[in-house]
Order: C-alpha cells, then sequence, then structure tokens
C-alpha cells in the first residue's frame, strides 16, 4: 500500500491470511508506505483477524503509516514479525512468535501502544530481542507476555530500548520471563 497522492487513505485487512506456508515462503506479507512527503495526509492500516506469516522478509513493513493490528497472528517470518517506523503504531491482541530477527520493532513511532500481546521465540537469529524500542518511539507498553526471545548467542533479551531522544521507556504490566541474558 503506497500513497503517492495529496490525500488521507484507510484500509481494514479483516481475517485474510497473508503469506506463505512452511516450505513456500513469499516476500512480505504487508508493506505499506506513505510516500507522498507530507505529514497532512496519511495511510492507515488497521489489521483485524487475520494470519500474517510465513514471509522470506517481515510479516508487516510500515514505513510512515499509522499501523493497527489487533487480534492477529504474526509469526514464521524470517525477519522482522511487524517492523513500523515513523507515525502511530497500535498492536493488541495479537501472538507474534518464531519470526527470525524481532517479534515487534517500533522506531520513531510516537505514539506507540502494545499492549495485551503474547511475543514468544523471536530473535532466534543471534543479536535479536523479542521487542526493540528505538529512535523517538515513545508509548504505551503493557500488560504483554515476552517469553523465550533472544538470539542464539544468548546475548539480546525479551525487550530492549535504545536511547534515542527518549530518556525513559515504561514497560508496565507486563511479564518478561525466559528470555535470553540482556532480558
Amino acid at each position: 500500500i503506497t500513497n503517492d497522492a495529496t490525500q488521507s487513505y484507510s484500509v481494514t485487512i479483516d481475517g485474510l491470511e497473508l503469506g506463505g506456508t512452511d516450505s513456500s515462503k513469499s516476500d512480505r506479507g504487508l508493506g505499506c508506505n506513505d510516500d507522498n512527503g507530507s505529514d497532512a495526509e496519511s495511510v492507515t492500516v488497521r489489521i483485524v483477524r487475520s494470519k500474517i506469516n510465513y514471509n522470506s522478509d517481515s510479516g508487516i513493513d510500515a514505513h510512515d503509516c499509522i499501523l493497527q493490528v489487533e487480534s492477529s497472528i504474526v509469526s514464521n517470518n524470517t525477519k522482522d514479525g511487524v517492523k513500523s517506523d515513523g507515525k502511530a503504531l497500535t498492536i493488541n491482541t495479537t501472538n507474534v512468535f518464531a519470526n527470525g530477527e524481532v517479534g515487534i520493532h517500533s522506531n520513531d513511532n510516537s505514539p506507540y501502544a502494545i499492549t495485551n500481546n503474547f511475543l514468544r521465540g523471536n530473535g532466534t537469529v543471534a543479536g535479536f530481542p523479542g521487542v526493540l524500542l528505538s529512535g523517538n518511539s515513545a508509548g504505551t507498553f503493557s500488560f504483554n507476555t515476552v517469553t523465550a526471545n533472544g538470539g542464539a548467542l544468548d546475548i539480546e533479551g525479551g525487550v530492549q530500548c535504545s536511547t534515542g531522544g527518549v530518556e525513559k521507556r515504561n514497560i508496565e504490566y507486563s511479564i518478561v520471563s525466559g528470555n535470553s541474558k540482556k532480558s
């Protein structure tokens, strides 16, 4: 989904499976790019009750889009499960598991709301955590379960926060347990 015009767009994907199978992977489940260069117009993508799995790239890759994922499954993608940078990110009641790199990567999203999710077994490639909050990302991370994430070399962990422009990020009312060493 690409916005190269001067209009706002809103797309809802409900009950769709985006991806391949274990033996036949597709490239990327969903890509969203707001290309018009204006902050006034935007693309909003809402994914509900859907499966984004078995992609050879990221499951969801959103650049300068408003991304909302609810009651979905994002799994078994070679790279990130959900990668979002730029505009608002909301992920709620979603199961994110067995992605090769980061389960949920929020980079420069303001605000983000990551709530009531189950993240497990992400970052199976050495050097990737289950959740990465980086850049100027700021928002809410609460009521999540983050377990069994982290690189094969035992280096990363459940949740990693880079300093970026944000001094403090709260991880509230969540279970972060059984991840590699840096949890």
